[in-house]
């Protein structure tokens, strides 16, 4: 199977999957965006997802299968794969351990070092922006409660 091909089903299996989504989650109550109801983020991640896989459609349908390398072929892309399967479901017992913000911090610290390798620097700096970001959001402005790990942060 060409790769063009692979894509266009993988997409419209997400776009099916986004959409299905989008329905389940408008059965429970949506609410409001000052009031949000049961099925309210599940509905936006829906919306997402089939956003994404519409985009990964169209773009599929505009390039040719020649112009297109397969993800697997390059083998050096392996390892990264799985260096960032390994750090996601880590993640949670990290996330007990550290807490939201340090477990996050180091999530994407790492997976900015090891899936596209970048100064330690340049790492800190996005990892400390995407926890804070992270922080900010979901701790502060949606009160969510989230393990404070041994710092109690």
């Amino acid at each position: 199977m060409k790769a063009n091909k692979l894509d266009t089903i993988g997409a419209l299996f997400w776009l099916a999957v986004g959409l299905l989504i989008c329905e389940e989650s408008y059965r429970f109550r949506l609410g409001t965006f000052s009031r949000p109801g049961p099925g309210f983020l599940p509905f936006l991640c829906g919306i997402v997802l089939a956003g994404l896989a519409l985009s990964v459609l169209l773009r599929g349908l505009r390039e040719t299968a020649d112009a297109k390398k397969d993800f697997w072929e390059d083998k050096s892309r392996r390892p990264k794969v799985m260096v960032g399967v390994i750090l996601i479901l880590a993640y949670p017992a990290l996330l007990v351990s550290l807490g939201f913000f340090f477990a996050t911090f180091v999530l994407t610290g790492l997976l900015s070092k090891f899936i596209y390798p970048q100064k330690w620097r340049t790492v800190g700096m996005y990892a400390f922006a995407a926890a804070l970001g992270a922080y900010l959001v979901f701790k502060v402005a949606l009160q969510v409660e989230f393990p404070q790990g041994f710092l109690g942060f």
